[in-house]
């Protein structure tokens, strides 16, 4: 099994020989297992035969029984169970002692394949206490394994886990390093059904470095990963996994079944990702294989699969919903993991039909899970509580289902410890979430609509950050991306070719978002919910500032304004005007920064009036009139976290902070600043004005640490930002939209990820990014960002000032000495920047729209 052709090739010398009966029937039984590892199924059948006809020669049964049950389980694989079946039956009742045992746990794995787990367990069982009395360690730590798979099928997952590190152990030391390979892929396996995804993805890593030694690549592997990716809410990854399994069993005529599940979960993926036909397309084949397999779970697997995609493309009709009942009511009755999704689904057509009564009775079967699990399938359970009681019109039982499903995906969440891994998470409570806010905003109930935004609103802020391993690999894997993306920038220059570099680029960062998926959370909050306490706080720390939260409420903007005069709600409009109108603005805004003269500059600044205002109407409509004349806190939705809000006609002449979340604000204001008072100053190469600010701004600091040219390397400059009370990086930013963590500054040797600033033990108190688009992110998940700005706001940056477009490099050194002024002067950096704006006046559109394209972020 883990070199299959080296035995193909001793067992082929053999048989040249025209040995005796006996050696044949070894030698031929040895090389249709090495075939069938192989993926030649066809061949693997034909091998085996000829070693149970040679087997019978011998006129040994102990043999011929072998081999036998030797050509069920190649049956099996291949998908003719019932064939598969009748041989190993009748291998077990010719056998005896720990031969009859060695059958019994090939028999078990067979049974499993088929969902028959009961008689399954009881063939393992029968078979451990014969195996362990003849010393058959291999055959014993094969039936450990299977036990454990068998354990973890019927929700026993302590006594799989302790069957497993056994069977792993006890394959090591005797060698086998390809089965030892499967007991590890089984306890990633088991951890993934436990709930803990990070250490699914290192016991996966464990296994696959192992089959690579063997020569083996494995396509259940590529499905496992899938499946722990589509738990993070990481569709567009599974699918390419689930891709690699496909590819990897085509034409592998062995592993019918496994041809099967791959496609199963390839539609899975595809649900995910939106891909609605294709998805239906694959469930559908895969229920067909299934069931020519005779393994009906899986059949009934694949059907709920069929029937969520048509529910999701609005095909719901009485014989659908006639259809998701029978297989919901199946899989129940086989106690299977996915009757809690069945029912679920069976629950919302009947929903959508308006067939009350069997709603009903699908979601309260589904609502049971909520006891019982990890805490996604109990959250799933919460759910299916919330929208039996929303269609029953019970106000109160709905939001404390809300709650309590929210409350167990902040328990997954925080196991997570990649930031990434736990914004993309938050996906599985967004329709908890969405009932919450759909019923505030429906009843007009502000505050409540405050609460439960702010409770599923930049919930990854939430987690106490996780600092990447100080390991020699990681650091290794960074300095080399910053290498091969040098070397790319060089190439372009000097006009080579760059294809081959940037194929290394992508290997690298795949190689390093690999390495941040892995990492386990603390498992501790920053925070705490954002309940009624809360609220008064915030009114408290507000002062004469107002709070404004917008809110998207099935794709229609509210807003909630919090200040002097109360906490009131205000209706919009649709969100889709207000991304039309924003994207117009901030196109005017980047007309002006690259305008080439001044006549050009004039023109396109003559448009941005009209943009503004329409921009305002859409995005705060009648709250206008409730802004006050004091500070404003924006606290924008994830889709609108790229608004220039001083460009706003009601905000250009007032202080304006904007916050993730009104929570992570509260947070922000009270984080202290550090003791030590130290200052960093930075300056990337290639800039137009090399960094003219800076030379003034470290004038105000005489002890700060000042990095330009080759001294500004990324090492060098974490050194220098790590505790740090402000600094200031002067560089060229770049914003990756198709990667947001590595979105990066420029240094003298290449760039600076989101994944470098993550190895700061403490990220500065302040930051000022004089830099391009360093404001902005990628909306993920439910409500959350993924980018250079939120992650130090995640890390625990109490205020970052950053642009959310293109800015002019001239205005951007006038603008940023004036802000440092200010910040001496002791002003938050909310504060420092309204103050600079106002100094600089409306006079020089350039000054004024470079003013108008940056936010303070946080509360510092």
């Amino acid at each position: 099994m883990s070199q299959p052709r080296a035995a193909i090739e001793q067992c082929t010398g053999i048989v040249a020989r025209h040995p005796d009966d006996l050696s044949a029937s070894y030698a031929l039984q040895a090389m249709g297992v090495a075939h069938r590892e192989l993926g030649d199924g066809t061949g693997a059948l034909r091998l085996v035969r000829r070693s149970l006809a040679a087997s019978r020669r011998t006129g040994q049964p102990e043999r011929v029984s072998d081999v036998e049950a030797t050509l069920g389980s190649t049956l099996a694989l291949a998908g003719r169970v019932r064939e598969a079946l009748s041989h190993l039956d009748t291998a077990v009742a010719s056998a005896k002692g720990v031969h009859a045992a060695r059958i019994l746990v090939r028999r078990g794995g067979v049974l499993h394949i088929l969902g028959r787990d009961g008689e399954a367990l009881e063939d393992l069982r029968a078979a451990l206490p014969s195996l362990r009395a003849a010393g058959d360690r291999v055959y014993e730590a094969r039936a450990l394994n299977s036990r454990a798979i068998v354990y973890d099928s019927l929700g026993m997952h302590t006594r799989a886990d302790r069957d497993l590190a056994r069977s792993e152990r006890m394959m090591r030391e005797d060698g086998q390093r390809l089965e030892s390979a499967f007991a590890r892929h089984n306890r990633g396996q088991l951890a993934y059904r436990s709930g803990d995804l990070p250490s699914a993805l290192r016991h996966f890593d464990a296994a696959e470095l192992i089959y690579a030694d063997v020569g083996e690549r494995d396509a259940d592997l590529e499905l496992q990963r899938c499946r722990v990716l589509l738990a993070s809410g990481m569709p567009d990854d599974a699918r390419q996994h689930a891709e690699a399994a496909v590819a990897i069993l085509a034409g592998n005529t062995a592993y019918a079944n496994s041809r099967a599940e791959a496609l199963l979960v390839a539609a899975s993926a595809g649900l995910a990702a939106g891909e609605i036909a294709q998805a239906r397309a694959d469930a559908q084949a895969a229920a067909r294989m299934f069931r020519a397999h005779q393994r009906e779970r899986w059949m009934l697997r694949a059907r709920r699969t069929e029937l969520t995609a048509r529910w999701m493309a609005g095909h719901t009709t009485p014989a659908t919903l006639r259809l998701a009942c029978q297989v919901a009511d199946r899989l129940e009755a086989l106690r299977d993991q996915e009757a809690t999704d069945a029912h679920l689904l069976a629950g919302r057509m009947a929903m959508r039909l308006g067939r009350r009564k069997a709603a009903d009775e699908h979601l309260e079967a589904a609502a049971r899970a909520r006891g019982r699990g990890p805490a996604i399938g109990r959250a799933i359970g919460w759910l299916a509580r919330a929208l039996q009681a929303d269609m029953a019109a019970d106000a109160r039982g709905m939001l404390a289902a809300c709650r309590r499903g929210l409350d167990l995906l902040d328990e997954h969440r925080l196991t997570l410890g990649a930031t990434e891994m736990r914004a993309r998470a938050t996906v599985h409570g967004a329709e908890l979430a969405s009932l919450a806010t759909r019923h505030a905003a429906r009843t007009g109930d502000a505050k409540q609509l405050l609460r439960w935004s702010e409770r599923w609103r930049a919930t990854a802020l939430t987690a106490a950050p996780v600092r990447p391993p100080d390991d020699d690999a990681l650091a290794l894997d960074l300095s080399a991306l910053r290498r091969t993306t040098r070397r790319i920038a060089d190439a372009r220059a000097d006009g080579e070719p760059t294809a081959a570099l940037e194929r290394e680029q992508a290997r690298q960062e795949a190689a390093v978002r690999s390495r941040m998926l892995r990492i386990s959370g603390t498992g501790r909050a920053t925070s705490e919910q954002f309940e009624h306490a809360r609220l008064v706080e915030a009114l408290d720390a507000l002062g004469n500032a107002t709070l404004v939260e917008l809110v998207d409420v099935d794709d229609l903007l509210h807003v909630v304004t919090v200040g002097r005069a109360g906490t009131r709600m205000h209706v919009v409009g649709p969100t889709e005007t207000a991304m039309s109108e924003l994207e117009f603005a901030r196109f005017g805004l980047r007309r002006v920064a690259e305008a080439a003269s001044e006549t050009l500059v004039r023109a396109a600044a003559g448009s941005l009036p009209g943009a503004a205002g329409a921009l305002e109407r859409a995005l705060l409509g009648p709250a206008v009139d409730a802004l006050g004349d004091g500070p404003v806190v924006i606290v924008p939705s994830g889709r609108l976290h790229a608004v220039p809000w001083s460009l706003l006609p009601s905000l250009c002449h007032r202080e304006v902070g904007v916050a993730p979340s009104a929570t992570s604000w509260l947070r922000a204001r009270a984080t202290p600043a550090p003791p030590n008072n130290r200052v960093a100053l930075v300056v990337g190469p290639g800039l137009a004005t090399d960094g003219a600010e800076v030379e003034k701004v470290a004038s105000f600091h005489q002890q700060a640490t000042l990095l330009t040219g080759n001294e500004a390397t990324a090492n060098e400059v974490l050194a220098a930002l790590d505790g740090a009370a402000l600094a200031h990086v002067a560089a060229h930013g770049t914003f990756r939209a198709d990667n947001p963590l590595f979105s990066c500054l420029r240094m003298a040797d290449g760039p600076l990820t989101v994944h470098d600033l993550e190895r700061l033990k403490a990220p500065p108190y302040r930051l000022v990014l004089s830099s391009c688009d360093s404001g902005l992110a990628t909306a993920a998940g439910a409500d959350e960002l993924l980018g250079l700005s939120s992650a130090l706001i995640g890390m625990g940056s109490a205020g970052l000032l950053a642009s959310v477009v293109i800015v002019n490099d001239a205005a951007t050194v006038t603008l940023m000495v004036a802000v440092h002024e200010r910040l001496l002067q002791g002003a938050s950096l909310a504060a420092a920047l309204h103050q600079a704006r106002m100094s600089l006046g409306d006079d020089d559109p350039v000054l004024a729209v470079t003013g108008q394209s940056f936010i303070a972020l946080g509360g510092a």
